[in-house]
């Protein structure tokens, strides 16, 4: 199902030059990559929709669990919609990360802050779970460097990976084969299973391609994001592949996972030019709203839609109106735990990076 879904629109992405040069072809111009400045509204706005497809991906994920004698073409094609989420955040991740150069110093500040602002959250929602279940040391171990926590969490332990690598591959952000040699790496880390981890440890090669993607058009990202036109021809176009998706999805139902090189890459360029026209909206706002929480919703929305997902059913009783109800109900408590995990959240950085900062004065006194 996946593969053959992957396969067909591969192939048409090789041989249309159109989209060999969307995909495959490296857009940084420059060999210093951009400086973002301020906070940019658009890729909250992308990471927002990733993170709500996410939590519906769950949402569905727990109702088949819940009916494994219910073969439901519904849920799948909810699912298979919603597989776009993961290769947006890679992607956004690609995009965003910068150093000044690799130097010790820079080195030890770009991990640092990393650390601090998104490994930190990790290890304190793995250490209460961990507590909460009653884990040995062992097993807090295993489970924090593995993801094994929750499902989601392998996604915590690859960003881990791209953060590491970073360094290296930012050496080849304008090399013209860093997009083609990703895309390989990707279609065979997914081809062959023994790829998937390594040890148990979740590999970074299937998802390779997105990262590389961001980071290879980084500098076209931000200059395009200060634009309020869009480019009609690329949104036709990627539509054009997404309907393709879609309807093979449709055509060989199944249950769909991360790897989708080819929608999920194009979901992101409509999305991305979509907002440069409504940014203004409120649909848009939400969505960015959602999207400056998203780490904190990924981190924190599982254990809460499988609570709705498991309950609702047996209070509501009719499948679609308890799925929708579920649904609504994920986001909208994921969202508001988020915001408070992220306010307590601060005040800990906030002292963290004062600390720092503080370390940092001493030894160069």
């Amino acid at each position: 199902m996946d593969a053959g879904n992957l396969l067909v629109l591969s192939i048409i992405v090789v041989l249309v030059p159109y989209f060999r040069r969307m995909f495959f072809y490296n857009q940084e111009s420059h060999k210093e990559p951009r400086p973002t400045g301020d906070r940019l509204p658009v890729f909250d706005f992308l990471r927002g929709v990733a993170i709500m497809a996410v939590v519906i991906i769950h949402v569905a994920w727990v109702y088949i669990l819940s009916n494994p004698d219910r073969s439901d073409i519904f849920l799948f094609f909810v699912n298979n919609v919603s597989r776009f989420a993961i290769s947006i955040f890679f992607i956004v991740s690609g995009a965003l990360l910068q150093i000044g150069d690799l130097s010790l110093k820079s080195l030890a500040k770009f991990y640092r802050t990393k650390l601090i602002r998104v490994f930190l959250p990790y290890i304190l929602v793995v250490s209460f779970l961990s507590f909460y279940f009653q884990d040995s040391f062992s097993e807090f171990a295993y489970n924090l460097l593995t993801g094994n926590s929750l499902p989601p969490f392998y996604f915590i332990i690859i960003l881990l990976q791209f953060y590491i690598i970073f360094p290296f591959l930012s050496k080849f952000r304008t090399n013209k084969y860093l997009l083609p040699i990703s895309f390989v790496i990707s279609w065979v880390s997914f081809l062959v299973p023994a790829l998937l981890s390594l040890g148990g440890v979740p590999f970074f090669g299937q998802y390779l391609f997105f990262f590389a993607y961001g980071l290879t058009h980084r500098n076209q990202l931000i200059a395009e994001s200060a634009k309020k036109g869009i480019d009609k021809k690329k949104i036709k176009l990627c539509s054009v592949l997404v309907l393709l998706y879609l309807l093979i999805c449709l055509l060989d139902p199944g249950y769909y996972y991360n790897t989708q090189l080819i929608y999920g890459t194009a979901v992101f360029v409509i999305l991305f030019e979509i907002y440069k026209k409504y940014y203004s909206g409120l649909i848009a706002k939400l969505f960015v709203l959602f999207g400056s929480l998203s780490l904190w919703i990924f981190l924190l929305h599982f254990p809460i839609t499988e609570m709705f997902t498991i309950k609702i059913p047996a209070l509501v009783g009719e499948f679609y109106p308890a799925f929708y109800i579920s649904a609504i109900l994920s986001l909208v408590f994921s969202l508001a735990v988020a915001f408070v995990a992220s306010r307590l959240f601060s005040f800990i950085k906030k002292y963290l990076m004062s600390y720092t900062l503080d370390y940092n004065k001493s030894i160069n006194e």
